[in-house]
């Protein structure tokens, strides 16, 4: 049988069986992280006008690699009060809104 009447009949060989598969755990795993993540909104009144917008939150150990620094350096800074973060009530894990800290890499780059 080809190739092309395999794929007609639903029959497949082993190998694309398993590339197949592969595949198909990859999508899986890619869409578990990417679904996993929760996701914040921000909402706003500016001039009488209603303002929603999304805002990207990272962990102190997300933050502390996309800056280079330690993840105990950044917690830190958050306990010092010297990096804006946000504690969701009942949590003991600091957030940072990636804009925020990127306008404050922006500032102390200009001290």
């Amino acid at each position: 049988m080809s190739k092309n009447q395999a794929e007609e009949h639903g029959t497949w060989s082993a190998g694309d069986l398993r590339g197949r598969l592969a595949v198909s755990a990859k999508v899986s795993k890619l869409l578990k992280e990417r679904l996993s993540r929760p996701v914040y909104f921000r909402v706003s009144q500016v001039e009488g006008e209603l303002v929603i917008e999304q805002v990207a939150f990272l962990r102190s150990d997300q933050l502390a690699e996309l800056i280079g620094f330690d993840d105990r350096t950044i917690r830190g800074w958050a306990a010092a009060g010297k990096i804006p973060c946000f504690k969701p009530p009942g949590s003991s894990v600091n957030l940072f809104e990636l804009n925020a800290v990127l306008r404050w890499l922006q500032a102390a780059g200009q001290e």
